[in-house]
């Protein structure tokens, strides 16, 4: 009742500003663009359009897409349905689909606007194949983004169908009945078995009646087509094996789902600034796709044959055989051979060597079996050895003990071997900027340096050669290559486990003029999965990932300051984005402020207007200086994203392909004279014109968490800059729930006598601002400043918080020393929680920037929650506070709450019910 009670004064009152504004209002011929529509839905439930300009006396028309020929296990509507929308503001529009007809593709036009979206047609974001990049005939390509496979009510129902067939199974084969009761007789385990039987049959049937297929082209021949793999498809994710036939070429993609199988869309999929619009999957032959210690020519070389290893006395050290020098010329032998097998036989290894090993492009550690083969790494390696790092030979070991060369480029791979370190300082695996292929597969890797620490009370250090500084322990492996493979591996690491680092020391420059340290960070096209990860910092820190697939990994934290994750992109620049996060088990989070996965850090390179747009809608004129500071860390803002902060388009973003920042120019602030001009992949439908605000950030975007399972930890939170991200079928059990929360850092200062600000007052120090609590100008306002990060086109489906938790102490000081905890108090028992930012004016005199107010642009933007539960200690917690304000188009539909406190299950401020959120159909205790 309290949610139908809520739902209906917001409709009424929208009803009667529809009756009082606008209403004939003429079109003009630039009206009513959809930018963007929510997806999928189903029937009787609310559409959320962005685009515009958008008038109050707005109707919508519904139009069936054909679908061909082929048989349809549902029924389509036919004709075209006009539709009076629910919610109208300049910028978005809010219907709900009709009940008629069941699921279908619908072509979506305001009337008289200026285009159809067509709603529930694929929108393929992304594709990988088995080879990440590529493809090989027989191996396979995914197909990831919205509504590449849609799955209808009757599949649905059987799949639950299916589900439930599958555990009546084994219940009688455990012996149990259906009541709990023992069960009595082979016919009822028949019976169980026959009706799997048919719940299997009736999914295949219904799959391949609306399943997705893909159009494979290349010039000059038929297309190939192939239907997905009903086994590995998911909502997000179509999977489809290629027929081994298939010829080596590279082929246009273009995709269908089951409502309208021959309407195919192709992939137009932004990979990087230099590759805008990638459309094509390259398919290449087995042979050419080989490594080289795959090949039938490559050669073993055993470490055996290269000098003895073994512990021939556990109980003395000093007669433990160096295998180093074996395993040196063994490894030294397969790179001159061009690449090979470095053989481990079974046994153990003892590695008595500062610096670890250099391993040439083409060449693989095997191991006999991880269980049979381990390496065990003498505690010689001091924190006081991390000195400048050196590319090869004495003193490379500071940055990693197993590593590719620094020039050129190629391969290399660790498998089947156990590795234990317990002293080290940065890293044990590091996959540099140059490696292309690398592989690390079935390794057991233990990192522990506090291995046999009691503490000083007994008489021992922590542990040998390790300090108590929490930054000495390094990260387990890091990832700065391209596709690459980690797979089936127990990682265990009281620091980090999986990540790509910030130092950009670590990770010298490609030679690429234009984005040189662009591609120098993250890692691109990776295969991570089937890994148990165990962790005492985090797990898996996903900075400046791109096109990378994480997928069934166990991740268990070890330690009581055991982190979360981030999607992050650092401070200066650069992106995050076509990242699958799918089937993950993440539990033990209990160290930071429990975040399990988070899209912290900020900055930004702009926030203010624009002057003028090109006529190609693609070169913008910014009204004020950028910040002009060239990262040598990341290189630039080539790739990140622009966003619309007010007006039409608000909510929509573009990608920049070339940055006014020029990532060529000297280090420094303020140095680049073009900075106000700045260019994007492709001009934004609902034209962008001067006088609009936006907001230059890091790209974090399309980021797809589907089938997770979280256990005791915090948030799942888009925290900063946010787009077009989902999660979908997700399961928490106490944790603290899922957030969106749209940031703003605060006003950046420039120093006076700069970028157009008045001369150095006498009495004000270079450095500082008195007026404002003396604080640098620099760093005013929080992490880097001058910026909205905003949350948009967020999408959250049919997931679960079995239990919520809100053990977080995540306090702060205030200016009187007040100690305060505030986390658990600001979510006020929710777990499901929609957040904005409150934006200050800014200080006088201002920065280059303009000076009027802003706290009514948005920071948290179209943000989708249906079909959603909290089953205990949970609810939904919109708005509150001056922050409401800069939340806009917000959707809770379908959701459920139960076993928790009726007053917390559904707050939401009355200013968001009153203007721009839709909340219908949600259960309610």
């Amino acid at each position: 009742m309290p949610n139908i009670r809520v739902f209906a004064g917001c409709v009424m009152l929208m009803v009667a500003i529809t009756a009082a504004t606008l209403v004939g209002a003429e079109k003009s011929a630039q009206s009513g663009w959809i930018e963007w529509a929510s997806q999928p839905v189903r029937p009787n439930e609310t559409v959320l359009l962005l685009g515009g300009p958008f008038a109050q006396s707005d109707t919508v028309t519904l139009t069936p897409v054909s679908t061909g020929n082929r048989t349809q296990s549902h029924s389509v509507p036919t004709g075209t349905i006009t539709v009076t929308p629910l919610q109208i503001t300049e910028g978005s529009l809010k219907f709900v689909l009709p009940e008629e007809g069941e699921e279908g593709q619908w072509s979506v036009q305001v009337v008289g606007g200026a285009n159809a979206y067509t709603l529930n047609a694929p929108e393929p974001w992304w594709a990988q194949g088995d080879k990440q990049k590529t493809a090989t005939p027989g191996g396979y390509v995914r197909v990831f983004g919205s509504a590449v496979s849609f799955e209808t009510s009757a599949l649905i129902a059987a799949r639950r169908a299916l589900a439930t067939a599958t555990s009546d199974v084994a219940q009688q084969v455990q012996g149990v009945g259906e009541d709990g009761a023992a069960a009595t007789s082979m016919g009822a385990a028949e019976a169980a078995l026959g009706r799997l039987a048919i719940a299997r049959h009736q999914c295949r049937i219904l799959a391949a009646a609306t399943g997705s297929q893909l159009r494979l082209t290349v010039v000059g021949k038929p297309p190939v087509m192939i239907a997905a793999t009903a086994e590995s498809t998911t909502k997000w994710s179509a999977w489809f094996d290629l027929p081994t036939s298939i010829a080596p070429g590279t082929y246009t993609v273009e995709i269908a789902n089951g409502l309208a199988p021959d309407h195919f869309v192709p992939m137009s999929s932004f990979v990087s600034p230099s590759e805008p619009t990638v459309s094509t999957v390259t398919v290449v032959a087995a042979a050419a796709a080989l490594k080289p210690w795959e090949r039938a020519d490559s050669k073993v070389f055993k470490v055996s044959d290269f000098g003895p290893f073994g512990l021939p006395n556990l109980q003395n050290v000093s007669e433990w055989t160096n295998a180093s020098v074996a395993i040196e010329k063994a490894i030294a032998a397969a790179g001159a051979a061009g690449g090979g097998t470095v053989f481990f036989e079974r046994g153990t290894y003892f590695v008595n060597s500062t610096w670890g090993f250099d391993i040439p492009w083409g060449v693989k550690l095997a191991g006999e079996g991880k269980e049979l083969v381990q390496l065990i790494f003498a505690e010689t390696y001091s924190v006081s050895d991390a000195g400048p790092i050196k590319p090869n030979g004495p003193g490379s070991g500071a940055l990693a003990l197993f590593r590719g060369p620094e020039v050129d480029s190629g391969a290399w791979a660790i498998s089947d071997l156990t590795v234990y370190v317990t002293a080290f300082h940065n890293m044990i695996v590091y996959v540099n900027n140059r490696s292309i292929g690398f592989e690390m597969t079935r390794c057991r890797v233990t990192a522990d340096s506090f291995l046999g620490g009691n503490g000083p009370a007994k008489g021992r250090s922590p542990a040998a050669n390790v300090s108590w500084q929490i930054e000495d322990p390094g990260a387990l492996l890091v990832i700065h290559g391209s596709e690459y493979l980690v797979e089936d591996c127990d990682l265990f690491c009281d620091g980090g486990v999986i990540t790509s680092t910030t130092d950009a020391g670590l990770c010298p420059s490609v030679s690429n003029a234009s984005h040189s340290m662009t591609h120098c960070h993250g890692s691109s096209w990776g295969l991570i999965r089937n890994n148990r990860i165990f962790n005492g910092g985090t797990s898996h820190f996903m900075t400046q990932w791109k096109q990378v697939i994480f997928e069934n990994n166990t991740i268990t934290g070890i330690s009581p300051i055991a982190m979360g994750n981030s999607v992050g992109t650092g401070p200066g620049g650069g992106y995050d984005h076509h990242i699958y996060h799918h089937k993950n088990t993440i539990e033990f989070v209990w160290g930071n402020d429990r975040e399990i996965v988070t899209f912290d850090d900020a900055g930004s390179a702009y926030m203010g207007f624009v002057a003028a747009v090109s006529s190609d809608g693609k070169t913008l004129t910014l009204a004020n200086d950028a910040r002009t500071s060239v990262s040598s860390e990341w290189g630039g803002w080539d790739g990140a994203a622009v966003m619309i902060l007010n007006g039409t388009g608000t909510g929509t973003w573009r990608r920049v392909a070339h940055a006014g920042i020029d990532s060529t120019a000297s280090p420094g602030e303020w140095t680049n004279p073009n900075n106000r001009t700045w260019v994007l992949d492709r001009p934004f439908l609902v034209p962008l014109t001067a006088g609009q605000a936006i907001s230059i950030v890091p790209a974090r975007a399309r980021v797809i968490f589907e089938e997770d399972h979280f256990l005791d930890g915090g948030t799942l939170q888009f925290y900063g800059q946010a787009q077009e991200c989902v999660v979908d079928s997700f399961i928490g059990e106490r944790i603290t729930g899922l957030v969106a929360w749209g940031q703003w850092r605060g006003w950046y200062l420039p120093p006076c006598g700069t970028m157009g600000r008045p001369p150095c007052p006498p009495a004000m120090s270079e450095n500082r601002i008195p007026h404002l609590n003396n604080a640098p100008v620099t760093r005013l306002g929080g992490e880097m400043g001058n910026g909205i990060m905003m949350n948009t086109q967020l999408t959250y489906l049919n997931n679960k918080i079995l239990v919520g938790n809100k053990i977080v102490r995540w306090s702060a000081t205030d200016s009187e020393g007040t100690h305060s905890p505030g986390f658990a108090k600001f979510y006020n028992g929710a777990t499901f929680a929609i957040q904005g930012a409150s934006i200050e004016k800014p200080p006088n005199p201002c920065k280059s920037g303009p000076c009027e107010d802003w706290s009514q642009l948005a920071t948290t933007t179209a943000v989708i929650y249906r079909g959603n539960s909290a089953l205990s200690n949970g609810g939904f917690n919109i708005g509150g506070g001056k922050a409401t304000l800069a939340i806009r188009d917000v959707v809770i539909e379908g959701n459920e709450v139960m076993q928790s406190d009726p007053e917390k299950a559904m707050q939401i401020s009355p200013v968001l019910l009153a203007t721009t959120c839709v909340v219908r159909r949600n259960v309610l205790p």
